[in-house]
């Protein structure tokens, strides 16, 4: 890991591989991220982050903590073998053109409460309009950070939250969600359950979660993979119902549980990554528009 010299001094270059950030960071995972004069950049939970792309190599900077790799990396999850993910999920011809069509697209791991609160905005709501919540809300509620020179506003932690009033969180576009973002963030503040859930097993974090007030199944099924790192679970939202009809020739008639259950079988493993390709694809493919 270097440090540029020039105007750009401030900033880390370090090689990456196999990793498409624009596709993967506005995937429908996180919401935090936009693209400002040719840099992502992202107010999370605990750091706003500057980064691009340039011939080969990630260019970043964390902030107010400088140089923070090992939680960027983690975010990034620059930890897997992603070729031996790519063989094992290359089953069909489904999902090799999926792959074809967005190389290098990979999975975020971002902290729990961050997907938590992100998808209790997306009931009823597009990419845009959930990053769009998350905006307001950050610049509402959420703490200043210095970036370069900006003010970028982190998403609020649950402490603020918890005590906001329902009309103020109103005014960030959240609709019927606010009061289920109130009470989540209540909810974990007296269980503790956002330390406790790191070492649960899939199927217990998915009992946990589906006590909190406006966590269904997709949601529950969205934290466990882009909060918790759960490899092997499927959220199924209009765009997978499509990919299980349409693609795999399920009858509209099974349940979720069934859907989501043949996928893991079939994926072994991997399901997450093989999901998050059949998206993708299914959602910009005209052919199944």
């Amino acid at each position: 890991m270097d440090k540029l010299i020039g105007p750009d001094r401030s900033m880390n270059r370090t090689p990456i591989e196999q990793y498409d950030l624009s596709a993967t960071l506005m995937s429908g995972q996180a919401f935090v991220w936009h693209l400002v004069d040719g840099w992502f950049v992202g107010g999370t939970l605990n750091r706003a982050v500057k980064m691009r792309q340039e011939d080969g190599n990630l260019i970043w900077q964390t902030y107010p903590q400088n140089d923070d790799w090992d939680w960027l990396s983690t975010y990034l999850r620059l930890d897997v073998d992603y070729q031996e993910i790519l063989n094992k999920i290359s089953l069909d011809e489904n999902i090799r053109t999926a792959i074809s069509r967005f190389p290098d697209l990979r999975l975020l791991r971002q902290d729990f409460e961050e997907a938590l609160l992100s998808f209790l905005c997306s009931p009823m709501k597009s990419i845009v309009g959930i990053r769009q919540c998350i905006l307001l809300m950050s610049e509402k509620f959420g703490e200043k950070v210095d970036v370069d020179g900006s003010s970028i506003s982190l998403l609020p932690a649950i402490e603020r939250l918890a005590e906001v009033d329902l009309q103020d969180l109103l005014t960030c576009k959240v609709g019927f969600r606010g009061r289920n973002i109130i009470e989540a963030s209540k909810y974990l503040l007296k269980t503790g359950l956002s330390d406790q859930i790191q070492s649960m097993t899939e199927n217990e974090a998915r009992t946990e979660l589906l006590k909190i007030r406006g966590v269904g199944d997709k949601v529950a099924d969205c934290v466990l993979v882009y909060g918790l790192g759960h490899d092997n679970v499927t959220p199924l939202d209009v765009w997978m119902w499509r990919v299980a009809r349409d693609m795999y020739g399920h009858d509209e008639s099974m349940r979720y549980d069934q859907i989501r259950r043949w996928f893991a079988d079939y994926f072994d493993g991997y399901a997450s990554w093989a999901a998050q390709f059949l998206f993708e694809y299914i959602r910009t493919d005209r052919q199944y528009r």
